[in-house]
């Protein structure tokens, strides 16, 4: 009898605790209300020195920092726990990611300040461009655009900015001016306001009874004008005219011949 009992009370006690255990086990681990980053998800985080870097999300829980990530290209040693203003990420609830959370006392992003470079130094203008309440900036959470005159020996490492691309060239229209033989960039003399003609560029070309923008050569920019086709001169205007003449004597020879043979 004995016996009987107690292996029937094993028995009992091993169903009762396996149930128990699978019960939970199967139960996921709640995140942080209102935050939706399943493992895996592709966002950009904050590093240690400031800058943001893509990262993925390898791990998520109820206290903050709440999010851990693996900088894409590096090893797990760098994995880092991250709090959700350390995050970019269209899944982020509104108000987390770049800029201050509701009740941080910082100021929004885009106010415009004077702010001081030095304890000391005077107040410029400036405008807020981001904010962080990560511990790594908690002693300067603000990140400002400062406006600012300075002498040029204040100034190292300039570089110069890069050279604009060359504006394309502007495509002549048909009409009078195109059909004269006249092109975009064609050199000729051209008649100014003073009754006087000067060396000149072809810039623009139009249809109407001013159909040639030109530009004075040494006055580029400042003195361009619409001229009609009797106040420019140029080679290529009578090579179009010269052109224009054997079609008209071919029409006469026609007109002849067809006359006699009436």
């Amino acid at each position: 009898k004995g016996k009987g009992k107690g292996g029937a009370m094993k028995g009992k006690g091993k169903g009762k605790g396996g149930g128990k255990g699978r019960g939970k086990a199967a139960l996921p681990s709640p995140g942080p209300a209102g935050l939706d980053l399943p493992i895996g998800t592709s966002l950009t985080a904050q590093f240690d020195d400031g800058e943001w870097y893509k990262a993925t999300v390898v791990q998520v829980r109820k206290k903050a920092p709440e999010v851990k990530v693996n900088y894409d290209g590096y090893d797990a040693s760098y994995d880092a726990w991250l709090g959700l203003d350390q995050l970019r990420s269209k899944l982020l609830p509104k108000g987390s990611g770049k800029g201050a959370k509701e009740g941080s006392g910082l100021p929004a992003v885009g106010s415009r300040c004077q702010a001081q470079y030095a304890p000391d130094s005077n107040t410029f203008p400036a405008e807020i461009i981001e904010v962080s309440t990560a511990k790594a900036h908690a002693k300067a959470p603000i990140k400002v655009k400062m406006e600012m005159w300075l002498p040029p020996v204040a100034l190292k490492a300039i570089k110069a900015p890069a050279p604009a691309a060359a504006a394309p060239k502007a495509k002549a229209t048909a009409g009078p001016a195109s059909e004269s033989g006249l092109a975009v960039g064609l050199e000729l003399t051209a008649l100014f306001e003073d009754g006087m003609w000067y060396k000149a560029k072809v810039i623009k070309m139009r249809k109407g009874a001013k159909p040639v923008m030109v530009s004075y050569s040494g006055h580029e920019g400042v003195c361009d004008r619409w001229l009609s086709m009797d106040e420019i001169r140029s080679k290529a205007l009578k090579a179009a005219a010269v052109d224009t003449e054997p079609a008209k004597g071919k029409g006469k020879g026609k007109g002849k011949g067809k006359g006699k043979g009436k």
